[in-house]
C-alpha cells in the first residue's frame, strides 16, 4: 500500500455521497481512486467531477488491486451487502450511519466481522460537534450535576419533496422513518454523553404525507434515572435542537450555539445564561482523519461496530414499542 495515500473507492455518489467526497478530498492521506453507482452513467459523471475511475461493476469497485478501502454512502438497506463485499475483498471499511437497516442485519454483520482484522468505522459524526465535546467535559467534571431530563428535536421538511420511488418513503425499506435515519444521531449523542439508553416508549406517525413509511416519530427514552424525549419529523422546517437539564445547570445547543446556565436558583430566580465560545470543527473531515489514522497507525476508532450496533438496537426498540404499544428495555433485545 502507498503509505502516503490510502486509496479509496466511494460506493454511492449521489446526495450524501457527494458531500462525503468533499470531506475525503480534504484529508491529504486519503485519495478517491474509484467511484461506483449501479447506473454506469451516474458513476461516469461522478468520476469526472472526482477525477477518479468510474467502476462499472462491483468487482472493479471492491476487488481491484489499486483499492485499499471503501467508503459506503448508499441508502442503508444496501449497507450489509456492500460491507460484506468489502470484507471479502480484505478492505478497510467506512460505512455511513446507520450501520445497517435492521437488527437481523446487525447480527449477520457481527458474524461477518468475527474474523475481520482491518479498520471498520461507522459514520456517527454528530458526537464530534464541538458543543457535545464541551458538554461531555463539563458533565464528567461534575459542574453540571446529575442529568434530570432532556428534549431533542431533529427534523426537516424533506418528505414534501420526495416521490414514492424514493426509498425513505417506502415502509419495507424504511419502517422506522425519521426515527431511524435521524434518530440514530440522537441515540448516539446521548450514549456518548451519558451512557446506555435503558428503555424507550415510541410512537410513529404517517399523518402528513401519502408515503407508506412513517414521516414522524417520538420516543421517550430513559438513561439511568433520567427520562427525556426524542422527536424526529420529515414534515416540519429544519430543526436541530438539544436541551439538557441537570441538577446544577441548563444546556441548550442547536449545533451552532451552545448556551449554558450554571448554578441552582436562588429564591427561585435563575442565573444568567452564558454563550460558550466553541472552536470551529469539521466533523466529517475529522472522522475521515480518524479513519486514516486507524488504517495507518492502528488507532482504535471511536465509532465502530459496537456503537453502530447500539444505534440499531435503539431504532429496533422504537419499532417494537410502536408495534406493541409498550415500553421496550434495550438490554432485552
Amino acid at each position: 500500500m502507498n503509505m502516503k495515500q490510502i486509496r479509496l473507492a466511494l460506493i454511492g455518489i449521489g446526495g450524501y455521497g457527494a458531500t462525503l467526497s468533499k470531506s475525503i478530498q480534504s484529508v491529504p492521506s486519503l485519495k478517491i481512486v474509484a467511484c461506483y453507482h449501479p447506473k454506469n452513467t451516474k458513476a461516469e459523471k461522478a468520476a469526472q467531477l472526482l477525477n477518479c475511475r468510474a467502476s462499472l461493476n462491483e468487482k472493479d469497485a471492491f476487488f481491484n488491486h489499486d483499492i485499499d478501502g471503501v467508503v459506503i454512502a448508499t441508502p442503508d438497506p444496501s449497507h450489509l451487502h456492500y460491507i460484506n463485499l468489502g470484507v471479502q475483498a480484505g478492505l478497510h471499511i467506512f460505512v455511513e450511519k446507520p450501520m445497517v437497516s435492521s437488527l437481523d442485519e446487525a447480527l449477520q454483520l457481527e458474524k461477518i466481522l468475527s474474523a475481520y482484522c482491518n479498520t471498520f468505522m461507522v459514520g456517527h459524526n454528530m458526537r464530534r460537534f464541538p458543543g457535545f465535546r464541551y458538554i461531555k467535559k463539563e458533565f464528567i467534571s461534575g459542574k453540571l450535576g446529575k442529568l434530570v431530563t432532556f428534549q431533542i428535536s431533529l427534523s426537516h421538511g424533506g418528505a414534501f419533496d420526495w416521490d414514492r420511488q424514493y426509498w425513505r418513503t417506502q415502509l419495507d425499506l424504511c419502517r422506522e422513518g425519521p426515527m431511524r435515519v435521524n434518530g440514530v444521531h440522537a441515540s448516539d449523542v446521548l450514549e456518548y454523553l451519558f451512557g446506555k439508553i435503558d428503555k424507550v416508549y415510541a410512537v410513529f406517525g404517517d399523518h402528513f404525507t401519502s408515503h407508506t413509511s412513517p414521516d414522524s416519530g417520538i420516543a421517550l427514552a430513559q438513561i439511568k434515572n433520567a427520562w427525556g424525549s426524542i422527536t424526529t419529523h420529515w414534515t416540519v422546517p429544519s430543526l436541530n435542537h438539544f436541551r439538557f437539564q441537570f441538577t446544577n445547570a441548563h444546556v441548550d445547543y442547536d449545533l451552532t450555539t451552545l448556551s449554558l446556565r450554571y448554578g441552582r436558583d436562588v429564591q427561585c430566580k435563575p442565573n444568567e445564561s452564558v454563550i460558550v465560545n466553541l472552536p470551529e470543527v469539521d466533523s466529517r473531515k475529522e472522522q475521515f482523519e480518524a479513519f486514516s489514522n486507524s488504517i495507518t497507525h492502528g488507532k482504535a476508532v471511536e465509532t465502530g461496530f459496537e456503537q453502530g450496533l447500539r444505534a440499531v438496537i435503539f431504532f429496533e426498540a422504537c419499532y417494537r414499542s410502536t408495534r406493541d404499544k409498550t415500553p421496550i428495555t434495550l438490554s432485552r433485545i
